[in-house]
């Protein structure tokens, strides 16, 4: 019995002397899957931005895109100061201004307004339809000096109908209270055919005609400087 037992453990120690190094390997083998693993884990890590490496260029990109978007709106409006500039120096002149468009059919005359705007003094012809609707474009209108002194500038349009009470009647006249641009008054024409009115000056100065949108006018700058 006892040779017996001695037998067996001889057995058994043979079997575990045998199976070690397969154990052995099989370790090493899992060690090395385990440690490709962590390789890739950390490469990925590596190669992917932080947090607050994305906040900081979403931060930098927005900062780049407002810096363009100002330089853009600077360059701009420069433009359109040079552009303002250049027409308004070519504008103002002592020649006939016309606006070439139809007569004023059935447009009404509904206001006069005048300022002062420093460098020039201004009168405003306020336009609208005899429905109440707003004119889409003003009427025939032209301005020229009446006699060779240039004291008095005309202000001719076709077509329209007066309402403004203080302008019902030929002679009409109201004065401005400005030094050089003293008074305007309606000289002449048939309401409904043509009117003019006549802007008395104590000196030839220069003139600039255009009109604007949004409620119909027809705008007279007078140059002062």
């Amino acid at each position: 019995m006892e040779r017996k037992i001695h037998a067996a453990l001889a057995f058994l120690l043979a079997l575990a002397l045998c199976l070690s190094p397969l154990f052995a390997a099989g370790c090493g083998c899992g060690g090395k899957a385990g440690e490709a693993e962590e390789a890739a884990e950390a490469e990925e890590k590596t190669t992917e931005p932080s947090l607050e490496e994305e906040v900081t260029g979403r931060e930098t990109a927005g900062r780049d895109e407002e810096e363009e978007t100002e330089a853009e709106e600077e360059e701009e409006a420069e433009e359109e100061e040079a552009r303002e500039e250049e027409t308004a120096e070519a504008a103002f002149s002592n020649e006939t201004q016309s606006l070439n468009f139809p007569p004023g059919a059935g447009m009404q005359l509904v206001n006069v307004r005048w300022s002062d705007q420093g460098e020039y003094f201004r009168i405003v012809f306020d336009f609208r339809n005899s429905d109440g609707s707003d004119p889409s474009t003003p009427p025939m209108t032209q301005s020229y000096y009446a006699t060779p002194d240039r004291m008095t500038l005309n202000v001719f349009f076709e077509g329209i109908e007066v309402v403004d009470a203080r302008f019902r009647n030929l002679g009409d006249r109201v004065s401005l209270g400005d030094p050089l641009v003293t008074a305007i008054e309606r000289k002449m024409g048939a309401s409904n055919i043509e009117i003019t009115f006549g802007v008395r000056m104590t000196a030839p100065l220069r003139h600039y005609l255009h009109y604007m949108t949004g409620t119909m006018r027809v705008v007279l700058d007078i140059e002062k400087t």
